[in-house]
Formats: structure tokens, C-alpha cells, sequence
């Protein structure tokens, strides 16, 4: 199955998702800030750290160091770029947030969200069958 990273500063958070993607048969390493993403997902980054590739990143848009749309960009700056099936989590419901995100071109799922979902969306992505820009409905349309 697919190597996945997950990198949110809520210990809980981390550990129930990687729990739910281990077992659907995924290995799932995580962090808990975007200083230690980067040392992970960019093999120049420090090459002692970096232990290959990964097939996919859940990224927390606010946590400690470079925040996860911070990450995403570093990635797209980096030889060899992000995993291509990179998702954001976040509990801001700001446009902002929103289009800064789809501008990344990265699909951005609201805490809380289920973990199933998440799971289901990450291996639509890499199965190809989702789409980077297809995001979560946005169940409160009117928060801005």
C-alpha cells in the first residue's frame, strides 16, 4: 500500500488517523510540525533525516513552524516536488484559507471531518480517481 505522512501539532489527531490508515494496510509516519514535514518530504532538507518518498502528505494548515500551505509551497519549490495526492486540514472556514488552497491546487477537508472520508478521499487520489481540486462540501456555505 501507499507510504502516507501525517503532520498536525493535535497528538490525538495524528494518532487516530494514522490508526485508521494503518489499518486499511497503509505505513503511516507522522509529525507534529511543518519544520519536520519538510525534513522528512525534501531530500535536501537534510539527506540524514529524508527517508525516501512518500505517496501522500495530510498536511494541518496551522501548526508549529512552517504552517501546512507553507510546506505545500516549499514542496512545489523543491526538485521532485509534493506527493501528488497531498490534502490540507484545517478548522478555518475563511475564503481566504479556501482560495489560497485552491490556488496550491490542493483540496482542503474542515476539521472536524471524518476519518473515513479523509481516508476514502486520499485513496481517490491516489487510484486517480479523484481529483486535486475536488475539495470537501462545504457544509456551512455561508461562513466566510
Amino acid at each position: 500500500m501507499a507510504r502516507i505522512l501525517v503532520a498536525d501539532d493535535d497528538e490525538d489527531l495524528r494518532a487516530l488517523v494514522a490508526m485508521v490508515l494503518g489499518d486499511r494496510g497503509h505505513r503511516v509516519e507522522t509529525v507534529g510540525s511543518g519544520e519536520e514535514a519538510l525534513g522528512l518530504l525534501l531530500p535536501s532538507a537534510s539527506p540524514a533525516v529524508h527517508e525516501g518518498s512518500f505517496d501522500a502528505a495530510v498536511l494541518d494548515l496551522a501548526m508549529p513552524g512552517p504552517d501546512g500551505l507553507a510546506v505545500v509551497r516549499a514542496l512545489d519549490a523543491a526538485p521532485g516536488g509534493r506527493p501528488r495526492c497531498t490534502v490540507l486540514l484545517t478548522a478555518d472556514r475563511s475564503t481566504p484559507v479556501r482560495d489560497a488552497a485552491a490556488a496550491a491546487g490542493v483540496p482542503v477537508l474542515r476539521k472536524p471531518f471524518d476519518v473515513d472520508a479523509l481516508v476514502a478521499r486520499l485513496e481517490a487520489l491516489m487510484t486517480g480517481a479523484g481529483s486535486p481540486d475536488e475539495g470537501e462540501p462545504d457544509p456551512d456555505p455561508g461562513v466566510s
